[in-house]
């Protein structure tokens, strides 16, 4: 199952020239080729450079800072443009933060998708870094967070749903971005109240059926024949508990969610949950922003 997103969509890679970004770099320009899309480069040398430097010390900090920056992106660039990706001109930013700088690049370049990579230090676990989490809260088009060493197309997909037209969206959004293999696993996750399953006996198996039911309208929205994405409910009393262990074990490639939703449990779900599994989750994680 490939992309069936329009061609030159615009990307927008947030780099921090390090060697990891390079490597996540690589994982961007195979999604680019595959869905496909033109890359924009984006760096930032944030204020704090040069923090208690006054006068010429603090200028020929940033005059080294900013030829070793674009020497490094440029040089970016030209990996991208000999493996064959469209690249538009690179943005460095001066003196403003990543997040800032990102955000510009999405209003001016009319970016579609956001792609940065999890930059938290040693002793976070799966954390994603401050920048990547002020995207989350604040980007208004998906945001792709990647973690560990993904590859593309991707072999299984954990779409987290409340059921909502929201959750829906987001979803449909988010399958049609990512190019996956044709033998690729894409499950439908709903966490189930277990609290409302002890007190109310039809309450499991309402929510199963809720779960198969949109199953079948998430396939006939993306045109994809039935048992293509299968359903699964699990069940907890907090949502962010039960969601962990299942993307641990089960080995989900990237979690898709949405970033609103509806009522008591549900909200959680989609809101504050959907956060906590964005900063914690051990998989690459879409998020896509909600309408309104």
């Amino acid at each position: 199952m490939t992309s069936t997103l329009d061609a030159r969509m615009q990307v927008v890679f947030a780099t921090d020239l390090q060697a990891r970004s390079r490597t996540l770099l690589g994982v961007a320009g195979d999604l680019a080729r595959a869905t496909p899309a033109a890359i924009t480069l984006v760096h930032a040398l944030e204020p704090r450079l040069g923090r208690g430097l006054t006068g010429p010390a603090r200028q020929d900090l940033w005059n080294r800072a900013r030829e070793e920056a674009e020497s490094a992106l440029n040089l970016q660039v030209r990996e991208l443009a000999d493996a064959g990706i469209e690249v538009t001109e690179p943005i460095l930013a001066l003196d403003e933060p990543a997040d800032r700088a990102i955000l510009q690049a999405v209003e001016t370049r009319g970016a579609d998708l956001i792609v940065a990579g999890s930059t938290a230090r040693e002793g976070k676990g799966h954390r994603i870094g401050s920048t990547a989490d002020r995207l989350l809260r604040t980007c208004p088009v998906p945001v792709l967070v990647l973690r560990g060493e993904p590859t593309v197309p991707f072999g299984s997909l954990a779409l987290l749903t409340d059921f909502s037209p929201r959750s829906r969206r987001a979803h449909i959004a988010g399958v049609r971005a990512l190019p996956t293999t044709d033998e690729a696993r894409v499950h439908l996750i709903h966490v189930g109240d277990e609290t409302l399953r002890v007190l109310d006996v039809t309450y499991e198996e309402r929510t199963l059926t809720e779960a198969i039911d949109e199953t079948r309208t998430l396939s006939e929205a993306l045109g994809l024949p039935e048992g293509r994405i299968q359903p699964r409910v699990e069940w907890g009393r907090d949502p962010l508990d039960v969601l962990l262990p299942v993307l641990v074990d089960d080995g989900y490639e990237v979690l898709v969610l949405g970033t609103h939703g509806h009522g008591g449990f549900r909200r959680a779900l989609i809101g504050s949950v959907a956060m906590g599994l964005a900063q914690s989750a051990p998989c690459s994680v879409l998020v896509v922003p909600g309408e309104g």
